[in-house]
């Protein structure tokens, strides 16, 4: 799940990570994709719970912008990788 300022709501998806790239992909095919790649990355940190996002990272790149994500039951797993 991500947030999307344009609309103002989460949208459900997927976090992939690669050696390169961190990426998203909304369950409704091209609603919302985000590709981001490592080296603009400047922090990964593990964001504070809520009731909406549980286990939340934060990524935040070079130009400061930060992008919020839950990846479902993983958070500390997606953390050691990244």
């Amino acid at each position: 799940m991500t947030w999307t300022p344009f609309n103002k709501q989460y949208v459900w998806g997927r976090l992939y990570i690669s050696h390169n790239y961190i990426c998203f992909a909304s369950r409704v095919r091209d609603l919302v994709t985000l590709v981001i790649p490592m080296r603009n990355i400047n922090v990964v940190e593990q964001a504070t719970s809520t009731n909406i996002l549980p286990e939340a990272l934060l990524v935040t790149t070079k130009s400061k912008v930060g992008r919020g994500a839950d990846p479902y039951g993983g958070r500390y797993c997606y953390y050691d990788i990244v």
